[in-house]
């Protein structure tokens, strides 16, 4: 499931890369509307990471309390309460079922087909029966309630409102700080210090063993998945790594690690307008781009700093916040 998630992920920043001018950005008005109209998790159902705009929804002040209802526990499980009520509704076997126990339970388990061919008598033990079971649901499941979807995680990590952060690192820290969920990377790309001291030693151990430390399509699907400031100088970091890396098309032999790397970041280099010296050529073999690689980390350093111009609006009000390079 983890790699599902990156590959989805990955798949959605790339295409970001390439047809962002195609990209129909939501509005505030319209998602307001949204959330004045639906539920708040029906609405994140509806929307698409690649359809908003995070720093204009961070300066709308109407609509953060909608936003925050994503991070809701309380919220999520009525809204999952109110789906298992729906389930049972639409479903005419499992009335009847609940039905049947309600009544062996009252020691009349031969009156169901007087009940069923009586239209009045049925609907009233069909509310019955759909109460009970969602009674039951809510009693079976109130004190671990549910976690929030992965998907109101990870857009409130690019949302990186402060409350945002406080309640995705409480949530990690109760999950005893594990690296293998949605909360780490979270945690990582809002500039969390602890978790990105974790991910430092992570990519250090990758770079020592070449490779062998960590699966590298996770650790280059996280990287694509952060796109930031702090992503592109562990990018830099991995630049020694040349393990072949097979990615996910069939019969692909494969290209050495670091030259999947560069490839990338050059597409990035050019899709933010990042002056590159005359000898880097993009489209240039991948051992001819290895002789160049002072090159491309000059470019590389361009691009975390204006990636930190961009990321500033909100790393200035993050609580571990204390100035220039702080948390990178």
């Amino acid at each position: 499931m983890k790699k599902l998630i990156l590959v989805f992920w990955c798949l959605v920043l790339v295409n970001n890369i390439t047809d962002s001018q195609e990209r129909k950005i939501i509005s505030s008005d319209s998602l307001l509307k949204m959330f004045r109209l639906m539920k708040p998790f029906e609405v994140l159902n509806k929307v698409r990471f690649e359809n908003m705009n995070f720093k204009a929804l961070y300066y709308d002040t109407l609509l953060k309390p909608y936003l925050m209802k994503w991070l809701d526990k309380d919220e999520y499980f009525q809204y999952e309460i109110e789906r298992e009520r729906a389930t049972i509704k639409n479903n005419p076997k499992l009335i009847k079922e609940e039905i049947q126990y309600m009544l062996n339970k009252q020691g009349r388990k031969n009156a169901l087909d007087s009940i069923l061919n009586n239209a009045a008598l049925y609907y009233q033990y069909r509310d019955s029966a759909i109460d009970a079971n969602v009674k039951r649901f809510f009693e079976n499941h109130k004190k671990e309630k549910f976690n929030i979807p992965d998907q109101a995680i990870v857009l409130h990590s690019y949302l990186a409102y402060p409350e945002s952060y406080t309640i995705i690192k409480q949530w990690w820290v109760e999950s005893g700080n594990t690296m293998d969920r949605s909360l780490f990377i979270s945690l990582v790309r809002m500039g969390d210090p602890d978790a990105r001291n974790l991910y430092d030693n992570k990519i250090k151990k990758f770079v020592k063993s070449n490779g062998e430390s960590s699966d590298l399509a996770d650790i280059y699907g996280e990287l694509l998945e952060l796109r930031n400031s702090f992503s592109t100088m562990k990018m830099i970091d991995v630049l020694t790594v040349d393990k072949n890396y097979v990615r996910l098309s069939e019969g692909d032999p494969g290209v050495p690690y670091n030259c999947q790397v560069i490839k990338y970041l050059l597409d990035v280099f050019s899709y933010k307008n990042i002056e590159m010296a005359p000898s880097v050529k993009q489209n240039a073999p991948s051992k001819e781009q290895l002789k160049h690689l002072p090159e491309i980390k000059a470019a590389a350093q361009k691009l975390i700093e204006k990636y930190k111009a961009e990321e500033y609006y909100w790393m200035k009000n993050m609580p571990f916040y204390k100035g220039e390079g702080t948390g990178n």
